[in-house]
This record gives C-alpha cells, structure tokens and sequence, in this order.
C-alpha cells in the first residue's frame, strides 16, 4: 500500500476529462461508462475523486505497493519514460526466504516434500534456521548427478540476505526409507490367509529355519498372536518365553530398525559377515544384507534377528584365525547355503556349519571361537571340518581342540539319558542335529533314525523327513562329528 512513484500519463488525462464532461450532463448514463475506463487503467475511486477535485491538470497516477516487502531493484529513475508491462520496481518479502540445494542422485530415495531441515550460514555459525523441503525439481543434472530441491526457510528476524550460501541437514529416520518402510507397513495388519502370513514371516523365530524346509509350518498363539514354526519341536521354547521369540520378528517398529555396530561388520568386497555368538565362546559367520550406515551403525535388512549377540570388536582377530588356520576354515559358511534371517542365541542357523569341535585361540575377548571358513563350493557341497589342526592364531597362542560334549546343558544331557545306553553314547558324541543344528535333548528326547546299519538322532519329529532325503551324506557327516568327539 505504500506509494512508490507517480506517473504522468496522457491517456489517464484524456480519460479524467471524459468523465468530467459526461458528469455535466444531467440525466446521461456516460457518467458511469466514462469512470469505468478510468477504473480500467487501475486507478482507484479514491485517486480518481482527487484527480476531479484538482483543477491544475496534474492527474498523476500513484503506484503503490501490491505486496509487503523489501524494494530488492528499482529499475526506473525520476523522469523516465515507461511503457506497459515494464518493470519498475523488484519488491520480495524476506520474512521467509528460499534455501535450493543439490541432492545427490543415490539420496533422492531418502527425501520428500515436507521434511524439516535445519539451516546454517557462515555469518551466524550458532544459529539454527528451522524450514521444510517445499519442492523437489523433477530434472537431474546430467553433469553433477545431482537433483535440485527447495527449501522454505524462515527469516523472520532478517539475518538470511539473498545470496549466502548455507548448509541445511536433513534428517531421515530409516524406518521411513525402503525397504524398510514397505516391512513396517506390512506388519501393521494381519494377514487373514496363513499362505500369505507365513510368506511375510519366512523363517521360525526359534531356530531360524526358513518355514516349510521341515514340513508344513506349525501354528502357535504366542503373546496375542499367531506364530509359525518350523516343526512341533519349537512349541516348548516359544511356551517357555514367547515375548522373547516373538520380538524376534520385529525388525522394524516406529522408533527404528534392527541394526549392528560399523565395528562388527567384515566387508569382504563381495559380502558383508557379522560373527554371531552361538554359545560361549562359539562364533558363527553369517553373510547379512545391510541398508544405509547412520552414526556407527549398520541398518539390518536379512541375516540377523533381534536378540542375536554379535561380536562388536575382534571381529577382524576371529577372521584373520579362520585364514591362518586352514582345517578350520575347510567348511565356508556360503558352502552350506544362504543363512536364514538369524536365529536365536541359543539355536544354530538352520542352513550355517557350526563346527562340532571349536578350535580354542585368541579371538574376540580371548574366547573360544567358531571361525569364518574360507570360500568353498555350493550348497550341496557344504562340510563340516570335525577336528581343527593345531597353529598359531591371531593371537599367537597354539589351537586345541575340544569336545563338543562339554556344551550339553544339564536338561539336555537328561533328555539324551532316556535313550538306550548304546543310544545315548551315539547321541553325546553327535551333539548336534544334522538339519537344524540344534543340540540334541534341547526339543525334548532325541528321536532317532535309522539309515541302513547305522542311525542318525535328530531334534524333533519335524527333521526326519529332511534326514531321508539326504541320509548319505548326513550319516558320513555325523559320523565325522562322532569320530571326533569319541
């Protein structure tokens, strides 16, 4: 509203003199045709009963401001000639400002309209300007790789000055990105069809088996909902602590997602290993999928569970043991197949090699470790190396073997001895269950196969059938893990 110049225009003056002339005929309608054209070259009621009252001819046209503001440019000086559609003044009102920065191309998926950001200059380092992303350019530049967006910043104490350069800081929960905004959002309803829930749950909490690779997935209410197992044998585990097993499916929720420390994190250029604390002292390798790494962490997309304990330092140490000690390392975890989506501290990955006798070194936290066996061949040519030669570790001390008998719990050295007396020797120097890797007596009394002359104890019911479909190669490898532990 404020003025900002006035100009002389002889059409206005031929205009006002109209209207004075039809405003002196009594009677004539031209009065209102002749104000409307004045009306027409944007001056006011106001201006135009001035221009009436003033008799020197004078009739200036008063341009004012349309906007609240700041003159940024004046383009004209006094005297000059204008035209229409010239501009004459540049006015912009800075109590809110524009911030337009570039994105890299790999970020864009992180970002959208609305985001709060938080702004600083160089002129006032400690200041913290608050604004959200209003627009993001549809174009790429082609040469930086890089997308351009704006941001609306607030400046309403005039420090922001047209030109500065700023750094503004996006923050992105990653619960927010994909793919763990799509998991986030499917865990929010239930699936009616039980095709449908066991294809988002994939794997049993308990052991971490990939549901159907032991028959028909089993279904249990587990803390007020439905839980599915891989076999009848994981019910007392989940009965015993459900919330436990349960949150174990929870890899994402509104406050964040699974994640591991950067220090634990082996990149070997071609996968990314995490060593998972199996027992005390025993170390498993297990290939992961990760997402965006944000202040030291590792987002987890597959390969580990919550509740899995990780080695967080001395990762590099059980590494750097399993390449000095080739015996060791004669079974690669990738030989035995992808690892399911971790599995619970006290349960072996379904499909890993968890060796039945640990060879003793100096690993993390000077622990008897299970360590990462170097590169070796296709699922179906995965080994189990039974007895680690003894050498020097990355600690420098001698490697000793151990039995695995040792690490039977109490309640399971009393399941195995409901068995037979020859069935409970066979049972304690198998330890283990060749298809889940449990300890045997861990699901309740070994269930015992027979395979020709010999037999093969598993843990429940639910692996018999997988024993009868690869019982060659399972038998020659129990009898690998009896003969070392004899």
């Amino acid at each position: 509203g404020d003025p900002l110049a006035e100009i002389y225009s002889p059409e206005v003056y031929a205009a006002v003199q109209e209207l004075k002339v039809a405003q002196s005929i009594s009677g004539s309608s031209l009065a209102g045709m002749a104000r409307d054209k004045v009306r027409l070259l944007g001056i006011e009621d106001a201006e135009i009963d001035k221009m009436l009252k003033g008799g020197d001819g004078k009739y200036l046209v008063v341009v004012r401001s349309a906007v609240d503001g700041q003159v940024i440019q004046k383009k004209i000086q006094q005297g000059s000639t204008v035209s229409a559609g010239q501009m004459l003044f540049e006015i912009a009102n800075l109590d809110s400002v524009w911030i337009e920065a570039e994105i890299y191309e790999r970020d864009l998926s992180m970002i959208h309209e609305g985001q709060q950001i938080d702004a600083t200059v160089e002129a006032y380092p400690q200041h913290v300007f608050k604004g959200q992303l209003s627009l993001i350019y549809p174009e790429l530049n082609t040469s930086t790789r890089t997308n351009r967006v704006r941001f609306d910043v607030d400046n309403s104490e005039r420090l922001l000055r047209a030109g500065m350069y700023a750094t503004a800081m996006l923050t992105t929960p990653v619960q927010e990105t994909e793919p763990f905004h799509t998991t986030l959002v499917s865990t929010q309803t239930i699936p009616s069809e039980p095709a449908v829930a066991i294809k988002r749950q994939d794997v049993c909490p308990v052991t971490g088996a990939k549901l159907g690779s032991m028959g028909d997935p089993v279904s249990f209410q587990a803390a007020g909902q439905t839980v599915y197992l891989c076999c009848a044998g994981c019910e007392g585990a989940i009965q015993r602590d459900p919330e436990k097993y349960v949150s174990r499916m929870r890899t994402v929720s509104n406050e964040g997602v699974l994640s591991v420390p950067e220090t634990a994190v082996i990149d070997t250029g071609d996968q990314k290993i995490v060593y998972v604390e199996r027992e005390q002292g025993v170390y498993e390798g297990l290939e992961v999928q990760l997402g965006p790494k944000s202040n030291g962490y590792y987002a987890v997309i597959s390969g580990l569970l919550p509740g899995d304990r990780v080695a967080a330092s001395g990762a590099f140490l059980i590494d750097a043991e399993t390449r000095l000690n080739p015996a060791a390392s004669a079974s690669y975890f990738g030989a035995s197949g992808n690892p399911s989506s971790g599995t619970s501290p006290d349960a072996a990955d379904a499909n890993g090699s968890l060796l039945p006798r640990p060879a003793t070194g100096k690993g993390a936290e000077d622990r008897s470790v299970s360590p990462r066996p170097a590169a070796g061949r296709g699922a179906g040519d995965s080994s189990v190396s039974p007895r680690p030669a003894t050498g020097r570790g990355a600690g420098g001390e001698g490697l000793k073997s151990t039995t695995k008998t040792s690490q039977l719990t109490a309640d399971e050295l009393a399941e195995i001895a409901k068995l037979s007396e020859t069935d409970q020797l066979l049972a304690k120097q198998q330890v283990l269950c060749p298809i889940t890797m449990e300890r045997l007596g861990s699901m309740g009394v070994p269930l015992k196969v027979l395979v020709g002359d010999d037999a093969i104890f598993v843990c429940c019911a639910g692996c018999k059938k997988g024993v009868l479909r690869d019982s060659d190669k399972l038998l020659k490898q129990v009898r690998q893990w009896r003969a070392a532990n004899q």
